[in-house]
Parts: C-alpha cells; sequence; structure tokens
C-alpha cells in the first residue's frame, strides 16, 4: 500500500504541474489542443497502466504455480514412497518457487493438497491429483490455484 500511495503523491504533483503549465498555455492559445488532450487522457490512461501491472502479477503467479504443480507432481511420481514424495514436494516448491521468480512470502502463502485414488498413494495404476493454492494476501487480493495429476505406471513395483 505504501507504493501506492507513493504512486499518488508523484501522479498529483505531476497533474499540478501540468495544471500551472496549461493555465499558462490557455491563456496564449498556443498548443491549446494538445493541452487539453494530456489533462484529459492523462488521468484516465493512469488506472488502465495501474491495472495492468496487478493483472500482470497475477497472470505471472498462475504460470508459476502451473508449473511447481506438474513438477511436484513428476517428483512425487518418482519417488520411493509416500514420505519421500512429500519431502519432495516441498522442496521443488522451495527451489522451484525461487528460480522461478517467487519472494520467501510468495513461497510460503503456497497450500498443497493431495489427493490419492488408492491407499496407500504409491500403488501400480494409482492416480494422484495436486492442487497448489497461493493466499490471496500476497496476490493483490487474488486467490491463484493450480492442479495437476498422474498416474502410478502399471509397470512400476
Amino acid at each position: 500500500m505504501r507504493i501506492f500511495g507513493s504512486l499518488a503523491k508523484r501522479l498529483l504533483s505531476i497533474a499540478k504541474r501540468l495544471l500551472s503549465i496549461a493555465k499558462n498555455l490557455l491563456s496564449r492559445q498556443e498548443g491549446s489542443a494538445s493541452v487539453e488532450f494530456v489533462l484529459l487522457a492523462l488521468p484516465l490512461f493512469i488506472p488502465i497502466f495501474i491495472f495492468l501491472g496487478q493483472f500482470s502479477t497475477v497472470s505471472s503467479n498462475e504460470t508459476v504455480l502451473q508449473t511447481l504443480a506438474r513438477e511436484s507432481l513428476r517428483s512425487y511420481i518418482e519417488s520411493s514412497n509416500g514420505e519421500a514424495g512429500e519431502a519432495l514436494i516441498r522442496q521443488v516448491i522451495e527451489i522451484g518457487g525461487k528460480n522461478l521468480g517467487l519472494s520467501q512470502e510468495e513461497i510460503r502463502a503456497i497450500d498443497v493438497e493431495m489427493r490419492c485414488s488408492k491407499n496407500p498413494c504409491h500403488q501400480t495404476n494409482g492416480r494422484v491429483r495436486i492442487t497448489l493454492t497461493m493466499d490471496s494476501s500476497v496476490n493483490h487480493g487474488r486467490t491463484v490455484q493450480a492442479a495437476a495429476q498422474q498416474y502410478f505406471s502399471p509397470w512400476s513395483n
């Protein structure tokens, strides 16, 4: 919120400067059309740029979560048992999230949910589904979720 507060202060000072320039130019009637355009159009573009920045962050986090869900599920399937697989999932999220540009706060905000078609999970022809959810507190008030699903090989032991 501090970023938006300082951004608002900067925008207000810029608007004041533009207004004083506009008053000087309007009194001379030279370049009044361009000044009117700047005064009317600029305030309309600022919210669009703010929205696009937030949308970009949310979209980026969604793509990162999709990648982490697929990779963590692959590590679980290739692990020797359920306990080792769950430890590998956490490692993939920690290391992969860092490599993909997530902050430590964002990585800690990721919740993992697993569902297995068989119990214990590591069984031939078993299906595993993993869902990663990033809490809305670190993502501009939006919850981001990604899921992946995979089967254990029928030829595995």
